[in-house]
């Protein structure tokens, strides 16, 4: 994520990246905040649906991708992959091949030909 960086243009400073990329590693855990023990990732669904209340963002229509047939041809385990994928929001940066609405272009695509785990 290193095009978010501000050395690179991007708005974030070199500790948000660092916050960042935890939360994506270690995101299931649970931690308090604001009196609430939960995920990160459940925290920052409950700022974003009260901020979508409060009119502040509009939340994007997730796919429903249960009755494509590329999602019913999946294993358990890679349909709860794809299931991820869709919650995270993974897509609004990165291009997925195969994943519907998964065409950001802010990160690297994390196709077979732009696989950055190489």
């Amino acid at each position: 994520m290193p095009t978010w960086g501000q050395i690179d243009g991007g708005s974030l400073l070199d500790e948000q990246i660092n916050e960042l990329t935890l939360m994506i590693l270690n995101g299931d855990r649970a931690v308090p905040f604001e009196g609430k023990v939960a995920t990160p990732w459940e925290h920052t669904a409950d700022v974003v649906n009260d901020h979508a209340a409060q009119g502040l963002v509009q939340l994007p229509k997730q796919p429903d991708v249960e009755q494509l047939p590329f999602y019913q041809a999946l294993n358990p385990q890679e349909q709860q992959g794809v299931k991820v994928i869709l919650q995270r929001g993974c897509g609004s940066c990165h291009t997925i091949p195969n994943i519907p609405g998964a065409s950001g272009t802010i990160g690297p695509n994390l196709g077979p030909n732009g696989d950055i785990r190489r």
